[in-house]
């Protein structure tokens, strides 16, 4: 799948784990009428959750706990998507840096190569797109 340029409107994070764990459809499978993302995003709601690439780490990590969320969009200062930062992000900085990379930016630990998938894209995909990049967070982008 091409990368996809999005507003910062127009994007929102998918957790599509639950779907994929058998949460939507039935115990450990997915129904047959799950078969594209907005379809999951109708169940799990529109939630555009992101801070800004110079908020500090324990910023996020507040709006994480806050939230009840695994990871959240970092946006640069044009509202563009500038990473990720993740739960496993945050643990990695605090193993090589410890209490201190609370106050670095999200932008010294956030994932910048974003992989991101739009409401059209069918389950499976994304299922595939997720489990060979080892993640968990999907960036819906808008079609343009």
């Amino acid at each position: 799948m091409p990368p996809l340029h999005a507003r910062a409107d127009g994007m929102r994070l998918a957790h599509l784990m639950r779907a994929l764990e058998g949460e939507v459809g039935g115990v450990g499978r997915i129904a047959p009428i799950v078969d594209n993302v907005e379809i999951v995003l109708l169940g799990d709601g529109i939630d555009r959750v992101h801070v800004g690439d110079e908020s500090t780490l324990a910023d996020a990590v507040r709006l994480l706990a806050k939230r009840r969320i695994g990871a959240v969009l970092v946006m640069d200062v044009d509202g563009g998507l500038a990473g990720i930062l993740s739960e496993r992000d945050i643990v990695r900085a605090l193993a090589n840096d410890g209490a201190s990379a609370l106050s670095h930016p999200v932008s010294d630990h956030m994932t910048k190569d974003v992989t991101t998938c739009c409401e059209r894209d069918h389950v499976d995909d994304i299922m595939e797109i997720m489990t060979l990049g080892r993640f968990r967070h999907l960036p819906v982008v808008e079609d343009d």
